[in-house]
C-alpha cells in the first residue's frame, strides 16, 4: 500500500517567510468628496509616566525596541505602552525586524515608530502654541 505524501509546508513555526518581515499596513480612511477626514487630535498621557517617556521618543522620530526603552525607564512593557497610546488615539506602527540570539536564530522583535507626517501635526501645533 502506498504511503501518502506530507504535503510541503512553505515555512514551519519559527521560520521567517521572506516577505514576512513586515506586519501588514493599518486600514485608512479614504477620502470621501462630501466628508471631510476626521481631524488628528489623539489625546496626551500624564506627565512623568512611562506612556509619555515613550511618546516623546516617538514625536522625537526615533525607532524604538523594547531594549532602547528598558535602558531609559527600566521597564520592559513597552508593547503595553504602546497598547495604551493606541487606545489615546496615537497611529503608532510596529516593524518586525530579524535580531537573532545566540538561542533563537530566527528571533525577530518589533521597531515601533510615529509616521513622519504626524510627527509634522504635533511639531506644528507644538510651535504655534
Amino acid at each position: 500500500m502506498p504511503t501518502p505524501q506530507k504535503p510541503q509546508s512553505v515555512g514551519g513555526m519559527g521560520e521567517a517567510l521572506p516577505h514576512a518581515t513586515q506586519q501588514p499596513q493599518q486600514p485608512q480612511q479614504l477620502e470621501l468628496p462630501t466628508i471631510p477626514l476626521p481631524p488628528f487630535a489623539p489625546r496626551w498621557p500624564s506627565l512623568r509616566c512611562m506612556d509619555y517617556t515613550a511618546l516623546e521618543l516617538l514625536i522625537a522620530g526615533e525607532f524604538i525596541n523594547v531594549e532602547r526603552f528598558r535602558q531609559l525607564t527600566d521597564s520592559t512593557r513597552l508593547p503595553a505602552v504602546v497598547d495604551q497610546l493606541k487606545k489615546l488615539g496615537w497611529p503608532i506602527e510596529c516593524q518586525t525586524v530579524p535580531e537573532p540570539s545566540r538561542r533563537n536564530r530566527n528571533r525577530h522583535t518589533g521597531m515601533w515608530h510615529l509616521p513622519k507626517r504626524y510627527i509634522a501635526q504635533v511639531q506644528a501645533v507644538e510651535v504655534s502654541v
